[in-house]
């Protein structure tokens, strides 16, 4: 599993960091996603700003590494990160 963040300063620049959680068993996969996502969110909600929406891509039911890498170029949501390389 990766996680691509992306955090906007006040400065108007931003910061990208990629997360990765590998060896997890098929049958743990939704619960750790979902664990992921709701921490995360939690982290990161203000009591002034708005809630966060998830760009999330499914890749469980796509098999082989040339397929997933394909899917990822065409949901096209990742910039700056170099997909496949």
């Amino acid at each position: 599993m990766l996680i691509v963040n992306k955090f906007f300063r006040r400065d108007r620049t931003t910061n990208h960091t990629l997360m990765r959680k590998g060896d997890v068993p098929a049958d743990e996969i939704d619960q750790v996603v979902s664990t992921a996502s709701s921490t995360f969110a939690l982290g990161l909600k203000s009591k002034e700003g708005p809630d966060i929406n998830w760009d999330e891509l499914d890749l469980r039911k796509v098999t082989g590494r040339e397929a997933q890498i394909e899917r990822i170029k065409r949901w096209g949501k990742l910039r700056n990160v170099r997909v496949g390389e």
